[in-house]
């Protein structure tokens, strides 16, 4: 990110606003570096209502296996170094800044988040990880990954928002996807196609 954001022109205290889709260990250990201090020492952090609420609550954290206690232990050293006036809870559907929507896309995690971006008349949706190799995973929207957290839930959220970018034609990118990591999403079979933009 760091490297991006160089090559771009801009410096992390340059940055105002941070959205965070969900609390998994690669969507948010950039937020705070190796010494503790703050990536985006200005920023307000965007986070879902509901999974800073599931991440957060000790019962099911007591009540989580031992091999996933990691996880809340990390959303909580993450967060509880972020001032709690820089961090902004959403509810889905909610707009966080002029032209950019939440929507949720519940399953992968418990309150994970996608966003979409309008401008000009056109749109663009960032899934973050509805689906994590679209190679394997929008083609066969059924299977599931390690690292859903309700397999069923994410099975069904895949399906309704491909069906959405398929429909609506939208430009699209996830998280973990092949550079160019832009492009559509296409009905193919009983799954769906990633077309990388050229």
């Amino acid at each position: 990110l760091g490297a991006n954001m160089a090559a771009a022109g801009y410096k992390p205290e340059d940055i105002d606003h941070v959205i965070i889709s969900h609390f998994h260990g690669d969507h948010i250990n950039g937020l705070v570096k190796k010494d503790g201090s703050l990536m985006f020492p200005k920023a307000k952090i965007h986070v879902p209502t509901t999974e800073m609420a599931f991440w957060m609550d000790d019962a099911k954290m007591a009540a989580a296996p031992p091999a996933a206690q990691g996880g809340f232990q990390n959303a909580r050293n993450v967060f509880g170094k972020i001032p709690a006036d820089r961090l902004v809870r959403f509810e889905p559907g909610a707009e966080l800044a002029p032209g950019i929507q939440s929507s949720a896309a519940f399953g992968h995690t418990p309150g994970m988040s996608v966003f979409t971006v309008r401008s000009e008349g056109q749109s663009f949706m960032y899934t973050a990880d509805v689906t994590n190799v679209p190679s394997l995973f929008a083609r066969s929207p059924d299977w599931a990954v390690a690292f859903d957290m309700d397999a069923e839930m994410a099975r069904q959220t895949r399906r309704r928002i491909f069906d959405t970018l398929v429909k609506d034609k939208m430009a699209m990118g996830g998280f973990h996807f092949p550079f160019p990591a832009l492009g559509t999403i296409e009905a193919a079979g009983n799954g769906y196609q990633f077309k990388p933009m050229a």
